[in-house]
Order: C-alpha cells, then structure tokens, then sequence
C-alpha cells in the first residue's frame, strides 16, 4: 500500500468479505488478494487480482498471473481467501 501511495494513488489493507468485492468491482475497482493456492494439504500463498463478478453463475475472475485469468466460484474463493486471512489491497487513482 505504501508504495501506492508514493505513486500518488490512493490504497489502504483492508479486511473484506465476498460482498465486499463485489461492491468494489461495481465501482469499477479490481482488489488484489492473498489466497492460499494448491490442494490441501500442500497449499501456498498466492497474490491475484479479482477482476469479474458473474451474478448469474456467482463466481469471480481472478488474475493470478496464469495465461489466462480464472473463474472461481464465489465459495472457492472466499474458503481459499480466508485462510489467508481474508485481506485485500484496495487501490484506486489518487484525487488531482
């Protein structure tokens, strides 16, 4: 976050729930979020970009550096998000 801020951006840590993200995708801010990626028992920490949120078929795009972005269902996500902690860096363009 700090170096966001450096760069003249506004951003800030916060803890989030799915309704969280989904709010920010509405307003047209992807967060960034630290997963825990792999199968139990062998899993590692992961940092992706939550990019999408289909309503319809409730799951999220997530970027996470892969060739192509990912779709995940909503309690995937929120499972593999909160045992990390369910923390999110929030990003947004700094004021003029």
């Amino acid at each position: 976050a700090a170096a966001a801020r450096r760069a003249g951006f506004e951003a800030k840590v916060a803890a989030l729930n799915p309704d969280s993200l989904i709010a920010l995708l509405a307003e047209g801010v992807p967060a960034i979020v630290l997963y825990q990626s792999g199968r139990a028992p062998v899993t590692v920490p992961h940092y992706g970009v939550v990019t999408g949120w289909d309503v319809v078929r409730e799951r999220f795009t997530l970027n996470d550096g892969s060739a192509r972005p990912r779709v995940v269902r909503r309690e995937d996500l929120e499972k593999q998000w909160r045992t990390a902690g369910s923390q999110a860096l929030i990003v947004r363009r700094g004021r003029p």
